[in-house]
């Protein structure tokens, strides 16, 4: 699988008028780019899905990328630490203690 660069105009409706906008994400397909479209909308503006009408939805390279946000993560030369799970053989959070209650 390759991740790429989306570029989605589109437009929604708020409490008052109509708002255009150009959103870019990076996803592996155009589906889940729209969904995270969705999901940011309804996250920063509060928009319902059923609110948000897409007028394009558009693959773009990586210099064709304008988002500080998208773009801080183009290039072969992005890296991510491998993280190793420690699983230890007897590891117990609460340790059973005799009690000297009648002494």
């Amino acid at each position: 699988m390759v991740v790429k660069n989306y570029g989605i105009k589109f437009y929604y409706r708020s409490k008052r008028c109509f708002h255009n906008m150009y959103k870019e994400f990076r996803a592996i397909s155009r589906i889940s780019a729209v969904e995270k479209l969705f999901s940011d909308m309804g996250g920063r503006h509060e928009v319902k899905n059923d609110m948000i009408f897409i007028v394009s939805v558009s693959e773009i390279s990586d210099e064709e990328v304008k988002r500080p946000g998208v773009k801080e993560f183009c290039g072969d030369e992005v890296m991510f630490p491998l993280f190793e799970k420690n699983i230890n053989k007897k590891s117990c959070t609460f340790v059973p203690k005799d009690s000297n209650i009648f002494e």
